[in-house]
């Protein structure tokens, strides 16, 4: 029989073993890094957000305020058939994505906003006397591209002591596009005022001017007496 390609049956079991393969290794990889995120708690030196309460949780009762927040950019396209008919639509991933408190994050599942300007306003679970606030975003080694443009770079973070109170600016910071995916930022600003909001104002990325991604934002502190 002269040369063609291989039969079906041949491709898709090569497929599932490489399939089953790539799910071996992606399991041992992260049991290791488990392992290893227990023993540095262990050793007391896991990070700090890994460590303390977060108030920007939305499981714990915090929320986003959409009417202080940038409307999301619509960045998945869907596709649905009705009648044998195929159509494609975008959808925009909700805002409250980053403050699901996740602790692993995958490329795409973040909450993006038009251009390099956006803000983010969080109802804190409890009122509280920020101390420092955690910004997360994919790492370069997990980007499909190798490089995160839409990461936040310059932002600030404001408090406030009502949802009609003047912002009290908290800091001014900046993420750091070669370090790791979760980056705390300690508020050295000394301000004993309990807040029950919290902006995240990011004013510029890492060099896409169409849309910027936030994986997560928490905010940590005392509780107020």
């Amino acid at each position: 029989m002269k040369g063609g390609g291989a039969p079906s049956n041949m491709i898709s079991g090569r497929g599932n073993e490489l399939l089953e393969e790539f799910y071996a290794k992606y399991n041992e990889l992260k049991a290791r890094l488990n392992s290893y995120e227990e023993m540095m708690r262990r050793d007391g030196k896991a990070p700090l957000w890994a460590t303390v309460p977060n108030y920007a949780l939305e499981s714990a009762g915090a929320s986003v305020l959409c009417s202080a927040t940038s409307p999301p950019y619509k960045l998945k396209t869907a596709r649905v058939a009705i009648l044998g008919l195929e159509w494609g639509f975008q959808k925009a991933v909700q805002s409250h994505v980053v403050i699901e408190g996740k602790s692993e994050l995958n490329p795409g599942n973040c909450w993006a906003f038009a251009g390099q300007r956006g803000n983010l306003t969080v109802v804190l679970s409890h009122p509280v006397v920020v101390k420092s606030v955690t910004l997360g975003h994919v790492s370069k080694s997990i980007s499909p591209t190798g490089e995160i443009p839409h990461a936040p770079k310059d932002f600030s973070v404001y408090g406030m002591e009502s949802q009609e109170a003047p912002g009290i600016k908290l800091g001014t910071f900046k993420y750091n596009q070669n370090g790791p995916m979760f980056q705390n930022f300690y508020i050295s600003e000394q301000s004993d005022a309990a807040v029950t909001h919290v902006t995240l104002s990011v004013h510029s990325n890492w060099g896409d001017a169409t849309y910027t991604c936030v994986y997560s934002f928490k905010v940590h502190g005392r509780l107020a007496s």
